[in-house]
């Protein structure tokens, strides 16, 4: 018969988990493992939580579940969330399997809100561009244009007027490329240099002339 070597509860009297009862084996060994410190990153403009998804209460749960560390196999968890001014509190019960015992760990965690401006938004707020699309003649291709470059991953960012046509200021110039590669448009393609990153990198402004 076994006895707990911590309480000397015999397995008459409680369940085991190896040569420990349940309870003293779930003190003993931490079956579930979240990071000591955890940070969500939400843009204090668009609220996106860490460059990515929508800040909604369900993509923070999504965020934090995947942060979760077990070898055992889970059968459910319940995740209860609470927001104050710079925290989330979180209370989250779950349900596995350890070596065929089925039991509950309850962890009560706290995450700690940083406000920073995801990509998106830091590049609205700022003066970046990569890329001038001067739409000469008819324009009825500009509304077009403007959608398959957001729907290829690009920016627009500014419109200016011309004698003839538009000017289309945009960021990412693979995703006007692209774009414009989609939709059959012929382009007379420019480069001029306009500096380097930090890690020495050449940037270049990328200019479309399109004739219609």
């Amino acid at each position: 018969m076994k006895i707990c070597p911590v309480c000397g509860r015999s397995e008459k009297e409680v369940e085991f988990i190896g040569n420990f009862c349940k309870k003293c084996y779930l003190k003993r060994f931490e079956v579930v493992k979240f990071p000591r410190k955890l940070v969500l990153r939400v843009c204090p403009i668009c609220g996106k939580i860490n460059n990515k998804e929508e800040g909604s209460v369900r993509n923070v749960k999504k965020w934090l579940l995947k942060k979760m560390r077990t070898e055992e196999e889970v059968e459910w968890s319940v995740l209860e969330l609470r927001k104050a001014k710079k925290k989330w509190f979180a209370k989250l019960s779950i349900i596995l399997r350890v070596k065929g015992v089925r039991v509950e760990v309850i962890k009560n965690l706290v995450i700690n809100i940083v406000k920073e401006k995801c990509d998106e938004c830091r590049i609205k707020s700022s003066e970046y561009f990569d890329s001038i699309i001067q739409i000469r003649g008819r324009n009825k291709i500009k509304r077009r244009l403007e959608e398959e470059i957001e729907k290829c991953g690009g920016m627009i960012k500014q419109e200016h007027e011309v004698k003839k046509g538009v000017d289309v200021i945009a960021v990412n110039s693979k995703a006007v490329i692209k774009a414009i590669n989609e939709l059959k448009i012929r382009a007379k393609i420019s480069k001029k240099l306009i500096g380097q990153n930090r890690e020495g990198k050449r940037k270049y402004r990328t200019t479309f002339l399109i004739k219609l």
